[in-house]
């Protein structure tokens, strides 16, 4: 710390409380600071600090897979924004992976980072089940969920899922759609069971049939395989509850000659990075998951240094507009 103070014109008292991510350090100084650390390749000693600190400056990560494929193949933003707040405040980060069908490894987890003495941890929370078993678990450490306001509403971020089915449902609507249908994902996950009642409750406000739904799996073979029961149903338009499944059923359309946008209109979610390059590009909700992983880091930090003020933060989803949607009256 004494020769970074040195090549940063400081001091290394203040060169400490830059790195403990102390809030009343001019922004120029601490720019110079962060300079010098990275020209000099300088890495704090962790174990050093905590024995003088007391803290561990460590924040624990648990991401929860299933045998679903779709939305968690997004936490890797999560996961980008998360790492790069928590840098920014001068903590680092420790992640684990789990499944959803193993209660005794978010438990063995949890246990690691309350050992280790790490000062908090976020949970991926996608099904009742974990989270049912994080309830169980009774974490001794502060904790943040990620979609998990139905059991924690003060310890949760989330995306607003519901919101981003209503803006993709309107949006159809908008376009003189009457016959509108939805895949869901699997309705064991709450993003997939938030996505269908957000398109239910937009159907209903607009006195439409809301009996076109099926059940999917979040994959593009899934999409394919249930379009056919889409194409049956006469629907004009349909809303995907995430890109991939959009993409099987806008393959299964080009078998059949059924053309998108021009007989199906066709809305996904989730802006995955292929979205702009299907075959038709793909109109959709984008969710912010970086902006989730920073969040979720303020969230937990706001428990660790105790200013915490009991609330649920939601991130809002957008619209993105593309090619394979149109107005139903520009039909052939």
């Amino acid at each position: 710390m004494r020769e970074v103070g040195l090549l940063a014109g400081v001091s290394h008292q203040t060169v400490f409380r830059v790195m403990q991510g102390h809030p009343k350090v001019a922004q120029a100084t601490r720019d110079r600071v962060m300079a010098a650390v990275e020209q000099l390749g300088y890495t704090p000693n962790l174990s050093a600090r905590s024995l003088v600190t007391g803290r561990s400056h460590m924040l624990g990560l648990i991401t929860v897979g299933s045998q679903d494929t779709g939305p968690i193949s997004s936490t890797s933003g999560f996961a980008e924004g998360f790492t790069s707040r928590a840098r920014l405040r001068s903590y680092y980060v420790s992640a684990t992976h789990v499944t959803d069908t193993d209660p005794q490894g978010l438990r063995t987890s949890l246990g690691y980072f309350l050992q280790q003495r790490f000062e908090g941890v976020v949970v991926l929370t996608p099904t009742i089940d974990v989270l049912n078993a994080l309830k169980a678990a009774r974490p001794a450490l502060p904790f943040v969920t990620l979609g998990g306001g139905a059991v924690f509403p003060d310890n949760s971020v989330s995306l607003d899922q519901t919101r981003g089915a209503i803006l993709a449902t309107q949006h159809l609507i908008d376009l003189g759609h009457r016959r509108i249908g939805h895949i869901s994902g699997p309705l064991r996950r709450f993003d997939a069971m938030e996505r269908l009642g957000g398109w239910r409750e937009t159907m209903r406000e607009n006195n439409l049939d809301a009996s076109r739904v099926w059940e999917g799996d979040w994959s593009a073979r899934g999409g394919s395989v249930l379009a056919a029961e889409l194409f049956d149903s006469g629907a004009t338009a349909v809303f995907c509850a995430n890109d991939q499944t959009a993409l099987g059923v806008m393959h299964a359309a080009k078998l059949k000659g059924i053309r998108v946008p021009k007989d199906l209109s066709i809305v996904g979610f989730d802006d995955m990075p292929e979205a702009p390059y299907f075959p038709t590009p793909l109109t959709t909700v984008r969710q912010d998951y970086e902006r989730l992983g920073e969040d979720s880091v303020e969230l937990l930090l706001a428990q660790v240094e105790e200013s915490y003020q009991g609330t649920e933060v939601l991130v809002e989803p957008t619209l993105v507009f593309r090619e394979s949607t149109m107005l139903l009256s520009t039909r052939d």
